[in-house]
């Protein structure tokens, strides 16, 4: 092998490395945000059947937690709310819950919102970690119905 060779392949190696270490701490990152986001809709909707508080304690809370948190982003009140849905959507449904700390936000808010069985879900959410599907692309996916479609082919292809 010659120098040039060897060192292609030694800079390949090395950038791989790189590579991987990045996306295994993208993915543990995510998994913490997924999970933090989980945690305050459980608050959320723990103190205001506790406190019997309506919506705007929601409004309250965001701007309380964006003077609070200098710089911080994420904790709109439309955040919130989501985040207090994603909550009520999987609190009992720990697969789902499991899956969904697999992939990024949006890419959950988008199937909650757009999708409301939980087969549909646990098949969206399955392909958007196996095949990172962006947000764009996942869309296209449940618009052009790629959970039936799979149905029919399973059924097709079990004789």
């Amino acid at each position: 092998m010659n120098k040039l060779s060897a060192y292609n392949s030694f800079f390949t190696e090395v950038i791989n490395t790189i590579n991987s270490a990045r996306y295994q701490a993208f993915k543990s990152l995510n998994k913490f945000h997924i999970g933090q986001n989980f945690e305050i809709g459980r608050i959320i909707v723990e103190n205001q059947d506790k406190n019997k508080w309506g919506q705007s304690i929601v409004d309250t809370l965001s701007k309380d937690i964006n003077k609070q948190i200098d710089g911080v982003k994420g904790y709109s009140s439309q955040n919130l709310w989501r985040m207090r849905q994603f909550y009520l959507e999987y609190k009992n449904e720990p697969d789902l819950l499991d899956m969904a700390m697999k992939i990024p936000w949006g890419q959950n808010m988008l199937i909650i919102q757009q999708l409301k069985d939980n087969k549909e879900r646990k098949y969206y959410l399955q392909a958007t970690d196996q095949l990172g599907w962006s947000r764009a692309v996942l869309l296209n996916q449940i618009k052009a119905n790629a959970y039936q479609h799979q149905l029919r082919n399973k059924k097709k292809s079990f004789k």
